[in-house]
């Protein structure tokens, strides 16, 4: 009896020795899983910050280009009105060179008439 007693007791450690090493080896699996999946998470992670960061120089970039046309486009306003202006002047003494000899004619007649 004794030694039937120390099978069984033998038997269910041997079962419960299995039973152990089955839950081990399936923790370890899980944990490898999780591990491989915390690892594929940080590298999209910082996949998705090096985007970011890329399209923020990218937008700086832009808004510095922006920012450069828009004063080159202020210049070129301010020359525009200059020139503009330049030109009006310019048409008002043509106008008052065409203004003057009639002017001096008149003038010429009437001092031939006095």
């Amino acid at each position: 009896m004794r030694e039937d007693s120390k099978n069984k007791l033998i038997l269910i450690l041997l079962i419960l020795v299995i039973i152990f090493f089955i839950s081990t080896v399936a923790s370890c699996g899980q944990a490898n899983r999780q591990r491989i999946s915390r690892e594929k998470e940080l590298s999209l992670r910082l996949d998705m910050e090096e985007k970011i960061n890329k399209a923020l120089q990218e937008k700086r970039t832009a808004e510095e280009e922006l920012a450069r046309l828009r004063k080159e486009l202020e210049e070129e306003r301010s020359a525009h009105q200059s020139l503009k202006d330049s030109l009006g002047q310019e048409d008002l003494a043509a106008e008052n060179q065409e203004e003057n000899p009639k002017q001096i004619i008149e003038i010429k007649e009437e001092a031939e008439e006095n």
